[in-house]
């Protein structure tokens, strides 16, 4: 994982199709982009909406609640862990694909967070970039992406192309 002395823009992933950019819930609430960019904002259920930095440059925000289970045994995502579980669904990834398709002629960059920038967040960036920039190798080797949320959006679109 990046740390945290690497700055954001130094974390920008530039694929061939859009940009992805996986950030914690601090960092989304200040960072803002030059170009025009979508936001995928993730919260754990049992929290407010994160805060997003105002800029003329983003487009949309699509905003997600549900818990990260893929790593209980981490001591820092544990203590978080409420015990009720909301999962990432077949139906959150489609209209998840849909509010990217719907932009991703007018954006540059795609921003995805979450609570901590590690794992959900980056889970649904390496999808995202599997499928649009034909390749994911840099989230699986900076980051942790959530296993099921990756293959849920996976899913869905083998489901959309079919």
């Amino acid at each position: 994982m990046f740390d945290e002395k690497v700055l954001p823009r130094e974390r920008i992933y530039a694929g061939r199709t859009v940009a992805v950019l996986v950030l914690n819930r601090q960092l989304a609430g200040s960072f803002t982009s030059d170009a025009p960019y979508i936001v995928i904002s993730i919260t754990d259920p049992h929290r407010p909406e994160a805060e997003l930095a105002q800029s003329t440059n983003l487009l949309a925000a699509y905003r997600l609640s549900f818990n990260d289970t893929s790593h209980l045994d981490e001591p820092e995502i544990a203590p978080y862990y409420v015990g009720t579980d909301i999962l990432f669904g077949q139906e959150d990834a489609a209209k998840l694909l849909n509010f990217v398709d719907k932009y991703l002629h007018r954006i540059d960059l795609i921003i995805c967070h979450c609570e901590f920038g590690i794992s959900r967040s980056a889970g649904v960036a390496a999808a995202i970039s599997r499928i649009l920039n034909d390749n994911d190798d840099f989230f699986f080797e900076h980051y942790v992406p959530n296993q099921g949320v990756y293959r849920t959006i996976m899913g869905c679109l083998r489901k959309r192309t079919k």
